[in-house]
């Protein structure tokens, strides 16, 4: 075999070899790639649930658990709607990771991700957080 084509085949199978690298390492699923799909709150008891305070950019809402029933605290104990607080509940516990994206100040106040707590922000801006 002559020198030149050895040097030739040489590069042709370091070429091959790069390339089944790179692609083998493209197929490879990143950490959080893994993170879809993965539920949030696997573990909750929801059973355990005790009391629910959902905070909005102007307004606060305290549920909590009786005896018997559901009440509504800003309503001195009024009943709740069970059916929507079991709703509500089994929406959480179901969640899981959809999308994962780290986001600048623009984006998470469009997408009204901001904390409602805190700083005075604009209501628009600021998302609902459950407690």
């Amino acid at each position: 075999m002559k020198m030149r084509t050895l040097i030739s085949l040489i590069f042709v199978l370091t070429a091959l070899a790069l390339a089944v690298t790179v692609l083998v390492h493209r197929r490879v699923p990143s950490e959080e790639q893994c993170a879809l799909g993965k539920e949030l709150f696997r573990d909750l008891d929801v059973n355990s649930i005790a009391c629910i305070t959902i905070q909005g950019p102007t307004e606060q809402l305290g549920l909590v658990k009786g005896k018997e029933r559901w009440g509504v605290v800003q309503r001195y104990g009024y009943p709740a709607d069970f059916a929507k607080i079991k709703e509500l509940v089994t929406k959480i516990v179901e969640l899981n990771v959809g999308r994962s994206f780290s986001g600048n100040s623009e984006v998470l106040s469009r997408l009204q991700l901001i904390s409602p707590l805190g700083k005075k922000r604009d209501p628009e801006e600021c998302g609902t957080l459950l407690i």
